[in-house]
């Protein structure tokens, strides 16, 4: 009688998947660059508009600040001493004969600055009510109005003599930045301001 020894073979189990496959990381990594890009480009426009209401904000306070400061200024003075008007400084000198105060306001257009000088006595302020100032003029009338214009309303006929000046209008435009590119312009403002105190010399 013979005998027959068999060997058993233990079963193996299927080993189980090793990882993705490469279209599996390409089509993955697609899809998180997609993401990526999305949410890189949600972020900017995000931080964009919310510094495009900021600068809205700024220049509109800005702006307001400046016809205040400039009227109250002007209004106040008795007389316009002189002007300059040339392509790197546009300034008028103001005096208050009943504050014993001069007022200075210079425009520089290299620097896109106005800046206001008051002396009272030996006391000198001086306060940059704009910045980032694109363009600012000015024009100067005198006290007799154009009696032409009576038909529609009263115009005041210019003058380039600062003793005769009446009535002075300025304006100005100013803009912002937003990551280094120029993307905020406010509409021109315009004053017209009559000195009221002004006396003749």
């Amino acid at each position: 009688m013979k005998f027959h020894i068999r060997h058993s073979v233990p079963c193996q189990k299927p080993k189980p998947g090793g990882g993705f496959t490469l279209i599996e990381i390409i089509v993955s990594t697609g899809i998180l660059s997609l993401l990526v890009v999305m949410l890189t480009t949600l972020g900017f426009f995000t931080a964009r508009s919310f510094a495009t209401m900021g600068n809205y904000m700024d220049l509109d306070d800005q702006s307001r600040n400046a016809a205040d400061l400039l009227g109250r200024d002007i209004r106040n003075a008795s007389a316009l001493l002189s002007y300059t008007n040339t392509s790197t400084l546009e300034s008028l000198t103001f005096t208050n004969a009943t504050l014993g105060q001069s007022t200075v306001i210079n425009y520089y257009p290299n620097a896109a600055i106005l800046v206001v000088s008051q002396k009272t006595g030996g006391t000198t302020v001086v306060q940059t009510n704009l910045t980032q100032c694109d363009q600012w003029n000015f024009a100067l009338y005198s006290r007799a109005p154009n009696t032409n214009s009576f038909s529609t309303n009263i115009l005041f006929t210019s003058t380039t003599d600062a003793t005769q000046c009446k009535v002075v209008d300025l304006t100005w435009k100013c803009s912002r930045t937003i990551f280094g590119a120029k993307v905020n312009t406010e509409s021109v403002q315009t004053a017209q301001i009559v000195l009221r105190n002004q006396v003749q010399y």
